[in-house]
């Protein structure tokens, strides 16, 4: 069966270390953890790209840069070739 290939914008990367105290909040960082689970077992295959580099990059917190910057060994490369060749 074929994996179907998703791609996160880069503040989804950054939802984890937003503030827990309200509901809206705690549910989308509930949602986000579920989806990198389903991508390390095979779920989903995650598509980065250059603008997930980029913006990682340019965080101003580095220790959300050290955490997010692992999970793009888990994305399949560039989304804009990924798109031509499908």
């Amino acid at each position: 069966m074929r994996r179907v290939r998703i791609y996160l914008d880069h503040c989804v990367y950054n939802r984890p270390f937003d503030d827990k105290t309200q509901l809206s909040v705690r549910l989308e960082i509930t949602a986000v953890l579920a989806i990198m689970t389903a991508i390390r077992s095979d779920v989903f295959e995650l598509v980065w790209s250059f603008m997930n580099e980029y913006k990682n990059n340019d965080n101003p917190f580095d220790k959300r840069k050290e955490v997010i910057f692992p999970l793009g060994i888990f994305g399949s490369g560039n989304l804009q070739t990924r798109q031509r060749n499908t």
